[in-house]
């Protein structure tokens, strides 16, 4: 399976539109989508109705060439803290969003799961999620999984911002680890760790791959 995996690209459509141009046969978006929501409304927590109107007329303005670009293929998403508005509510109905109280889904023939946001910081932004409840998330997580989709990264994996901090899931690494199956773990959100790792097989587990495609950027990776 050959997949597109798209960055945080804050409405910088150029950079969606070069990826879907790639031979894939699923595309992923890791959150961050939509353009970024006037500063004047910060503290975004506070003004969400309003940022979620804004990004949802970006979409509108876009969405014919937004669809036409994916072809048809399907393309499976989270939303990041910077994402106030839907993909599917803006009028892509075919698009697959990933949410911890989902099921897993069947997709190119692996099974797919993913969650939303990021670790709690100050409050400001969308998807903020609290430690209480990144403990339910981390339960929540299928043992039988191919593909797991965050917007955040895992604590200690690709996840360095501002020097020297780890901004990461924490427990998620881990998580990782003890999953049976899992080929690759995407996400984005932390701008500066762009990259890619890939974990040797270890027993009778494949290798895991992990990918932060960073910010208006992406990557075809074949698993």
């Amino acid at each position: 399976m050959r997949v597109i995996h798209i960055g945080d690209i804050h409405g910088d459509l150029s950079v969606f539109y070069k990826a879907c141009s790639e031979e894939g046969d699923v595309i992923v978006s890791t959150g961050d989508f939509f353009v970024d929501a006037p500063g004047k409304l910060f503290p975004y927590s506070k003004n969400i109705e309003l940022a979620k109107h804004f990004q949802g007329g970006f979409f509108g303005a876009n969405k014919k060439t937004i669809i036409e670009a994916v072809a048809g293929r399907p393309f499976i998403y989270v939303n990041g803290n910077h994402d106030f508005a839907d993909i599917k509510e803006a009028g892509f109905t075919n698009a697959i969003r990933m949410q911890f109280t989902e099921d897993p889904i069947e997709v190119a023939g692996f099974t797919w799961w993913g969650f939303e946001g990021m670790p709690y910081s100050y409050g400001n932004w969308n998807n903020e999620i609290k430690p209480h409840v990144v403990e339910r998330m981390l339960e929540a997580i299928p043992e039988n999984v191919d593909m797991l989709i965050t917007h955040a990264p895992p604590k200690g994996m690709l996840d360095v911002a501002y020097g020297d901090l780890r901004l990461g899931w924490e427990g998620l690494l881990e998580k990782t680890f003890r999953m049976e199956g899992l080929k690759a773990h995407l996400f984005g959100h932390i701008h500066e760790a762009v990259g890619f790792e890939r974990l040797p097989a270890v027993a009778d587990s494949p290798p895991i791959f992990y990918s932060n495609a960073g910010a208006w950027n992406y990557r075809v990776i074949e698993v």
